[in-house]
């Protein structure tokens, strides 16, 4: 169960007997549930001929009936090793996060990293950001794919690219305010946020609420001042 996909994959002594794959959406529960039937569905088993359920992912707690939950590093591990059994290293780029995996004898994690401080090289950023470029993701070509799509994402662009960036999507999708954050422990993403304000101000005339904090110093957020500047711009949009 991942941050944006819901997955499932049946094995069986004969091997791999079906995979599924669906957009989770906000009910994780009942997105674990409709991707186990389409799996179930499309190896002809019911669910009581499942010896053993296991959850992995983000929302793997969300998977009501599983045995067993396991984190998705481990799984990938095994799986990749299922899949390729003399396999070293596994690079995941999530929905949520990225992880690389050193894999050993028999798909045991040897060790891993994770950026989970930042969500800018993630799946959903790289597809947003592609789409926003007009970049194709090739499935296969994913290096390459990736390669041409992180280097065109928001913190690695220059000013005028990302005010085209925020100017394109404010149109295309009619908005009447921009909120942004300026993420303080973030320097390469929060440094030119005041004149991307400034500029979309002059631009498009819209109203823009620029909202100070950090992701690891609580001292940097104040919320009473939050609410009150969250409150004046609210009553801008009327």
């Amino acid at each position: 169960m991942g941050a944006i996909t819901a997955k499932a994959a049946i094995l069986g002594d004969e091997g791999l007997l079906a995979t599924a794959l669906i957009l989770a959406g906000y009910d994780r529960t009942d997105a674990a549930l409709q991707v186990l039937n389409q799996a179930l569905a499309q190896a002809g088993l019911s669910r009581d001929q499942i010896a053993c359920l296991v959850a992995t992912g983000y929302g793997r707690v969300q998977v009501a009936g599983s045995d067993r939950t396991v984190t998705e590093i481990t799984c990938h591990a095994r799986g990749a090793h299922y899949l390729c059994p003399n396999v070293h290293t596994v690079i995941d780029i999530g929905g949520q996060d990225s992880k690389g995996i050193a894999v050993g004898t028999g798909g045991k994690v040897l060790d891993f990293v994770m950026n989970d401080k930042c969500a800018a090289g993630t799946g959903r950023f790289l597809e947003v950001m592609a789409a926003a470029l007009e970049v194709d993701l090739d499935e296969g070509d994913p290096f390459v794919s990736m390669a041409r799509a992180y280097t065109g994402v928001f913190i690695n662009v220059d000013l005028p690219t990302r005010l085209h960036i925020i100017a394109d999507l404010a149109q295309r999708f009619e908005v009447d305010g921009v909120v942004m954050h300026a993420n303080r422990s973030c320097k390469p993403f929060s440094l030119t946020q005041s004149d991307i304000r400034d500029e979309l101000r002059g631009e498009l005339g819209l109203p823009i609420l620029l909202v100070e904090a950090d992701m690891c110093d609580s001292r940097l957020y104040n919320e009473r001042a939050i609410r009150e500047r969250v409150a004046a711009f609210l009553e801008m949009l009327q």
